[in-house]
């Protein structure tokens, strides 16, 4: 017959720093609280702790949710480790959890990854030395430089880009956080989006239609973004031909949205405005003839200027 041990009961002395942790744990911190190996290997056969690796552990018994991965990484890091790259990002709700986590320790630091968890060290100068929040990482200056070099597309280094810059922080920080890297994947396109997002653009698809039909075929820059009178904001206005410009993405060609834009743009036609709206086909597809459109509205409006052929496809008068 074997022996029944009571239930090891778990240090409340421990709640707060697990609660702080995401209910992960270290053996060290577990030693410190006051326990023997033999009273941790209970707490897992009892199944009040359920271990990661041999020196971490989570509450409970279940499989650990992302978050529960990235702090048991950075922990295993030691001290100076901190989420960089896209996990990073998915703390700062730039891109979705994937594993392996990505754990930044410092330069002469080693740790060996795992599965779940890959460590790269450092290099002393690239980034900030500053780390943020719970679990800690890189700013979101040096998060979205890693994500681009790391991005194979184009487009996602648009819109990474975009999207940091409009909730999280500005072109001027990205610049000044791109002058710390010498040498980086995407580097031109990194600092012409960067330009683009301090002249205004605010999506990617503002920055196609900057790049693809705007500056190729010599139209006028609006000012943008634009409010109006009312509160509402526009992607761009020529002020003094009173045209608002509108790029509207996959996301707002049908349904209520799509209603309320056609409310709206009638309500702006009784203070003068007109309202031209360009969707992703338009821009991507038929840039060309986009801007032709747009030109001859301008014109019929008292823009003295013309457009002249894009250098990478045939423009038409009459498309």
């Amino acid at each position: 017959m074997g022996w029944v041990y009571a239930r090891q009961p778990f240090p409340e002395q421990l709640l707060p720093l697990l609660r702080r942790q995401d209910d992960v744990v270290t053996r060290a911190q577990l030693t410190v609280a006051g326990l023997r190996d033999s009273q941790i290997a209970r707490m897992v056969r009892q199944e009040l702790l359920w271990r990661i690796d041999r020196s971490v552990y989570i509450l409970g018994r279940q499989e650990p949710s992302w978050r529960q991965y990235a702090t048991a990484g950075v922990l295993l890091g030691g001290n100076g480790a901190r989420l960089m790259a896209a996990s990073a990002g998915t703390v700062d709700a730039l891109c979705p959890a994937s594993l392996p986590v990505v754990v930044g320790i410092p330069a002469g630091s080693w740790t060996g990854s795992r599965p779940w968890v890959r460590f790269v060290r450092e290099t002393e100068g690239l980034r900030s030395r500053w780390s943020v929040g719970r679990p800690p990482r890189t700013i979101i200056e040096d998060t979205v430089l890693d994500m681009c070099a790391a991005a194979t597309d184009s487009a996602d280094v648009v819109a990474v880009l975009t999207a940091s810059s409009q909730r999280l922080t500005t072109a001027a920080r990205l610049s000044a956080a791109l002058q710390r890297r010498q040498r980086i994947r995407h580097r031109r396109l990194i600092e012409d989006v960067i330009g683009d997002v301090r002249d205004g653009a605010r999506s990617p698809l503002e920055v196609r239609w900057i790049r693809g039909v705007e500056r190729p075929h010599g139209l006028p820059a609006p000012r943008r973004p634009y409010r109006l009178p009312t509160g509402k904001v526009a992607d761009g206005a020529y002020e003094a031909y009173q045209v608002l410009l509108e790029l509207d993405g996959q996301a707002y060609h049908s349904g209520d949205r799509q209603f309320r834009d056609w409310r709206r743009d009638n309500a702006h036609s009784e203070d003068g405005w007109l309202t031209v709206r360009y969707g992703w086909h338009d821009t991507v597809n038929t840039p060309c003839a986009a801007a032709g459109n747009l030109a001859r509205i301008l014109q019929h409006r008292g823009w003295s200027g013309s457009i002249h052929p894009c250098p990478h496809c045939r423009y038409a008068e009459g498309t």
